[in-house]
């Protein structure tokens, strides 16, 4: 079976042309087309999403932790840069694509200045990691 657009009958195949100069056949492929196509890793049409962790993202490329972009529920991404340590680069920056000390992870990280820590349980006087004081 020949392509639309193309005439293989003279053993070698060549696009057939419209009146007006155009290329007889279906529209150019594009990211978003819900057609894997190209240098594309993936094409889930319109439910291409950069929010999609793990899926396929707007660019028709896949997302995860690794990937440079900062997506899904990441806290940062490094792409694959080779200096990144358990604890993380100078950044700050984990394998994970996590912080490993930031406001909120549910860890009191004294070190790091931090108080108290809203993510650790329900403190009503915790706030930005510090103690608020109400009623004064």
């Amino acid at each position: 079976m020949t392509e639309p657009g193309w005439d293989c009958s003279g053993g070698v195949c060549h696009p057939v042309f419209r009146p007006d100069g155009g290329v007889v056949g279906p529209p150019p492929a594009y990211c978003g087309d819900s057609i894997l196509e190209g240098a594309e890793e993936c094409d889930d049409g319109a439910s291409n999403s950069d929010t999609n962790y793990g899926g396929c993202g707007s660019h028709c490329v896949y997302l995860f932790c690794g990937d440079g972009v900062v997506n899904g529920d990441e806290r940062c991404d490094l792409g694959q840069a080779r200096n990144i340590t358990e604890y993380g680069d100078a950044k700050g920056c984990t394998r994970d694509c996590k912080h490993p000390h930031y406001c909120g992870d549910g860890v009191v990280d004294k070190e790091y200045g931090e108080m108290c820590d809203p993510g650790s349980a329900l403190d009503l006087a915790c706030s930005g990691c510090m103690y608020v004081l109400h009623g004064f």
